[in-house]
Protein backbone atom coordinates (compact mmCIF):
# COMPACT_ATOMS: atom_id res chain seq x y z
CA UNK A 1 0.00 0.00 0.00
CA UNK A 2 2.57 2.63 1.03
CA UNK A 3 4.24 2.05 -2.65
CA UNK A 4 0.51 2.43 -3.97
CA UNK A 5 0.66 6.00 -1.87
CA UNK A 6 4.01 7.10 -3.30
CA UNK A 7 2.96 5.96 -7.10
CA UNK A 8 0.22 8.61 -6.44
CA UNK A 9 1.61 11.17 -5.59
CA UNK A 10 4.77 10.84 -8.57
CA UNK A 11 2.08 10.62 -11.02
CA UNK A 12 0.29 13.84 -9.38
CA UNK A 13 -2.71 12.54 -8.19
CA UNK A 14 -4.90 15.20 -6.50
CA UNK A 15 -4.07 15.57 -2.87
CA UNK A 16 -7.53 14.26 -1.95
CA UNK A 17 -6.90 11.13 -3.80
CA UNK A 18 -3.91 10.60 -1.88
CA UNK A 19 -5.08 11.58 1.56
CA UNK A 20 -8.34 8.77 0.46
CA UNK A 21 -5.47 6.09 -0.15
CA UNK A 22 -3.63 6.75 2.89
CA UNK A 23 -6.42 7.07 5.32
CA UNK A 24 -7.55 3.19 3.85
CA UNK A 25 -4.64 2.55 4.14
CA UNK A 26 -4.06 3.13 7.94
CA UNK A 27 -7.68 1.60 8.71
CA UNK A 28 -7.06 -1.51 6.60
CA UNK A 29 -3.73 -2.18 8.58
CA UNK A 30 -1.93 -2.21 5.21
CA UNK A 31 0.52 0.41 6.02
CA UNK A 32 0.96 2.38 9.05
CA UNK A 33 1.81 6.35 9.55
CA UNK A 34 5.49 5.12 10.44
CA UNK A 35 6.01 2.70 7.55
CA UNK A 36 4.69 5.47 5.42
CA UNK A 37 6.97 8.10 6.76
CA UNK A 38 10.30 5.84 6.69
CA UNK A 39 9.04 4.96 2.66
CA UNK A 40 8.25 8.58 1.99
CA UNK A 41 12.10 9.42 3.52
CA UNK A 42 13.70 6.88 1.27
CA UNK A 43 11.58 7.84 -1.65
CA UNK A 44 12.99 11.70 -1.04
CA UNK A 45 16.92 10.26 -1.04
CA UNK A 46 15.91 8.87 -4.62
CA UNK A 47 14.40 12.60 -5.58
CA UNK A 48 11.53 11.00 -6.38
CA UNK A 49 8.56 13.56 -7.27
CA UNK A 50 5.74 14.03 -4.84
CA UNK A 51 7.81 13.85 -1.94
CA UNK A 52 7.06 17.37 -0.88
CA UNK A 53 3.01 17.15 -1.01
CA UNK A 54 3.28 13.26 0.66
CA UNK A 55 4.83 15.31 3.36
CA UNK A 56 2.16 18.17 3.58
CA UNK A 57 -0.49 15.28 3.82
CA UNK A 58 1.12 13.35 7.05
CA UNK A 59 0.82 15.97 9.31
CA UNK A 60 -2.51 15.46 9.68
CA UNK A 61 -2.66 11.61 8.94
CA UNK A 62 -2.73 8.90 11.70
CA UNK A 63 -6.82 8.46 11.55
CA UNK A 64 -9.14 6.57 10.13
CA UNK A 65 -10.74 9.06 8.06
CA UNK A 66 -11.43 11.88 5.94
CA UNK A 67 -13.23 13.44 9.09
CA UNK A 68 -10.50 12.06 11.57
CA UNK A 69 -8.22 13.16 9.31
CA UNK A 70 -10.01 17.34 8.99
CA UNK A 71 -10.17 16.91 12.80
CA UNK A 72 -6.47 16.54 13.27
CA UNK A 73 -6.13 19.23 10.46
CA UNK A 74 -8.29 21.98 12.95
CA UNK A 75 -6.04 20.33 15.83
CA UNK A 76 -2.87 21.69 14.34
CA UNK A 77 -4.03 24.90 12.81
CA UNK A 78 -5.02 25.93 16.27
CA UNK A 79 -1.52 24.93 18.11
CA UNK A 80 -3.21 22.67 20.34
CA UNK A 81 -1.07 19.16 21.49
CA UNK A 82 -1.40 16.26 18.73
CA UNK A 83 -3.65 13.83 19.76
CA UNK A 84 -2.46 10.21 19.64
CA UNK A 85 -5.18 8.50 17.05
CA UNK A 86 -6.89 5.60 17.62
CA UNK A 87 -5.84 4.40 20.62
CA UNK A 88 -6.72 0.77 21.79
CA UNK A 89 -8.11 0.66 25.73
CA UNK A 90 -9.60 -2.18 27.67
CA UNK A 91 -13.48 -1.61 28.81
CA UNK A 92 -14.32 -3.36 32.20
CA UNK A 93 -15.97 -6.15 30.64
CA UNK A 94 -12.48 -7.21 29.52
CA UNK A 95 -13.69 -6.25 26.06
CA UNK A 96 -11.02 -4.03 23.96
CA UNK A 97 -12.20 -0.49 23.04
CA UNK A 98 -10.61 1.96 20.99
CA UNK A 99 -11.05 5.33 20.83
CA UNK A 100 -10.52 8.21 17.99
CA UNK A 101 -8.16 10.54 19.68
CA UNK A 102 -6.08 10.74 23.20
CA UNK A 103 -4.27 13.80 24.13
CA UNK A 104 -1.58 14.02 26.02
CA UNK A 105 -3.19 14.76 29.61
CA UNK A 106 -5.85 11.67 28.76
CA UNK A 107 -8.65 13.71 27.36
CA UNK A 108 -10.59 11.61 24.83
CA UNK A 109 -12.06 13.13 21.81
CA UNK A 110 -14.60 11.37 19.09
CA UNK A 111 -15.32 12.51 15.97
CA UNK A 112 -18.90 10.96 15.19
CA UNK A 113 -19.60 11.11 10.89
CA UNK A 114 -22.98 9.27 9.82
CA UNK A 115 -20.65 6.06 8.77
CA UNK A 116 -20.85 3.40 11.46
CA UNK A 117 -23.11 5.61 13.74
CA UNK A 118 -26.56 4.59 12.29
CA UNK A 119 -28.43 2.12 13.34
CA UNK A 120 -29.42 1.27 16.81
CA UNK A 121 -26.79 -0.89 17.56
CA UNK A 122 -24.68 0.93 16.09
CA UNK A 123 -25.65 3.95 18.76
CA UNK A 124 -25.81 1.54 21.62
CA UNK A 125 -22.44 0.39 20.94
CA UNK A 126 -21.34 4.27 21.04
CA UNK A 127 -23.51 4.71 24.72
CA UNK A 128 -21.86 1.97 26.35
CA UNK A 129 -18.48 3.34 25.03
CA UNK A 130 -19.21 6.86 26.48
CA UNK A 131 -20.18 5.18 29.74
CA UNK A 132 -17.09 2.71 29.72
CA UNK A 133 -14.88 6.02 29.61
CA UNK A 134 -16.97 7.64 32.28
CA UNK A 135 -16.55 4.70 34.78
CA UNK A 136 -13.28 5.18 34.08
CA UNK A 137 -13.00 8.52 34.77
CA UNK A 138 -12.11 9.40 31.78
CA UNK A 139 -12.29 13.37 30.39
CA UNK A 140 -14.06 12.76 26.74
CA UNK A 141 -15.63 14.96 24.07
CA UNK A 142 -17.47 14.22 21.38
CA UNK A 143 -18.06 15.89 17.90
CA UNK A 144 -19.59 15.62 15.05
CA UNK A 145 -19.07 16.28 11.31
CA UNK A 146 -20.95 19.45 11.16
CA UNK A 147 -18.92 20.41 13.93
CA UNK A 148 -15.47 19.53 12.44
CA UNK A 149 -16.38 20.95 9.28
CA UNK A 150 -18.77 23.73 9.69
CA UNK A 151 -17.77 25.37 13.21
CA UNK A 152 -14.10 24.51 13.76
CA UNK A 153 -14.25 27.47 16.44
CA UNK A 154 -16.41 25.68 17.96
CA UNK A 155 -14.04 22.21 18.70
CA UNK A 156 -11.34 24.47 19.10
CA UNK A 157 -12.80 26.44 22.10
CA UNK A 158 -14.44 22.93 23.92
CA UNK A 159 -10.85 21.30 23.15
CA UNK A 160 -8.72 24.11 25.03
CA UNK A 161 -11.57 24.02 27.93
CA UNK A 162 -11.33 20.34 28.30
CA UNK A 163 -7.08 20.25 27.96
CA UNK A 164 -6.85 22.95 30.69
CA UNK A 165 -9.75 22.15 32.62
Amino acid sequence: MSRLILDLAAAGEPARRIESAIDSGIRLRLTSVATLRQRIGEASNEGRRGIRLLRELMLDSGGESALERRFLRVVRAAGLPRPRPQVAGVRESGRAMRVDFEFPNGLVAEVSGRLGHTSDRDRQREVRRRNALSAQGRNYVEFTTADVVEDPAYVVASLRAAISG
